[in-house]
């Protein structure tokens, strides 16, 4: 971009309306100087992946609005297995059930860029076993950015626990 630099325009490189009085022309408006603004503006669409509509009035509009939301927001995915990134940090989420009863592997929704700082396992639903309803308790293991192992087991009345698939589970991860 540019400012006006037609000989008309004032030493400053703003318009002027020209006074007829005065002898001052107005402002010439050079093909340069309308290509730049234009290809300005379009550039701000582009960023925005907005396509330049004839008529439309408001695209400049969408497009900075678009680019606030999406840098504030950081990438994301609003999914049931999902993610979101806010600055350096992302934050992870996703449902599973254990499939071996030990040390299932878990492929988060995408790869941390640096590391996983903590991952979170709790029960998903209650299906209970047998004729109680017993605790159940979750374990996560072998953290690396791009997933983990979970392990779930049911807590004996009499203590011990008994490793079972089908356990249904949530996780929370958060790392950068």
């Amino acid at each position: 971009m540019h400012r006006i630099d037609v000989p008309s325009a004032t030493a400053d490189h703003q318009f002027t309306e020209g006074s007829v009085a005065g002898g001052v022309p107005a402002t010439t408006v050079s093909a340069a100087w309308l290509n730049d603004m234009q290809e300005e503006l379009i550039s701000i669409l582009a960023a925005a992946s907005i396509a330049p509509v004839k008529g439309d009035q408001d695209q400049v509009l969408a497009a900075i609005l678009a680019l606030i939301a999406a840098q504030a927001g950081g990438m994301r995915s609003l999914t049931p297995n999902g993610f979101r990134q806010i600055g350096d940090i992302v934050l992870q989420w996703g449902f599973g059930t254990t499939a071996t009863g030990n040390l299932d592997d878990v492929v988060f929704p995408v790869t941390f860029p640096d590391e996983v700082w903590a991952v979170i396992v709790m029960e998903s639903a209650a299906a209970g076993w047998g004729p109680t309803v017993q605790p159940t308790v979750y374990g996560c293991a072998n953290k690396i950015p791009s997933g983990f192992k979970v392990s779930g087991a049911r807590v004996l009345a009499g203590g011990g626990a008994l490793y079972e698939s089908g356990l249904f589970y949530n996780y929370i991860a958060v790392g950068r």
